[in-house]
């Protein structure tokens, strides 16, 4: 099934364009785009929103671009450090 939450539009664009999940973020405004990241197992689902207090299951919340554009950048630097480590056995 291709309709949120279920993981089948995340899946079909894997399989289509060779997206590899297991190293894949989602950031969606929805609490079933939330639902589908989880269901396709992605690592880390990303809820935008601007209302304050809202309840979601999302690794993490953010009220604008910005801070969502500053975590990635982060985040993607941390995880680059963390596959050199790897690469060199450290």
């Amino acid at each position: 099934q291709l309709r949120k939450p279920a993981p089948g539009m995340l899946l079909k664009a894997r399989d289509e364009l060779g997206i590899d999940l297991a190293t894949s973020v989602l950031i969606g405004d929805k609490e079933s785009d939330i639902e589908a990241a989880h269901n396709a197992k992605l690592p880390l689902a990303i809820r935008f929103s601007d209302k304050s207090g809202i309840r979601s299951k999302a690794d993490r919340i953010f009220s604008n671009h910005a801070q969502i554009a500053q975590f990635l950048t982060s985040f993607t630097k941390q995880q680059h450090s963390v596959c050199e480590r790897d690469v060199r056995g450290h």
